[in-house]
């Protein structure tokens, strides 16, 4: 097994946290595609009823569903 040095592993850890901010945007940017901003609170207003659900049930947390309401902006979701 190869040992690295921290200037090695400091340049690795760079990379994937720029590998993932950059896999954020695109994520962002693919969501974003399949629901126009400007119709995510209609969207949201249709599964609104699933979604009462999921949060009463926990697996939504407070916190997520405040996002969800009432001007949900898909640049607020946490996307990791």
């Amino acid at each position: 097994m190869a040992s690295f040095d921290g200037t090695q592993n400091e340049a690795y850890y760079i990379r994937l946290h720029l590998l993932l901010m950059e896999a954020q945007k695109v994520l962002r940017a693919k969501f974003d595609s399949i629901i126009i901003p400007a119709d995510l609170k209609i969207s949201l207003m249709i599964a609104k009823r699933r979604l009462d659900k999921l949060h009463k049930k926990h697996m939504i947390s407070d916190e997520q569903y405040k996002l969800l309401n009432p001007n949900p902006q898909s640049e607020r979701f946490d996307t990791t």
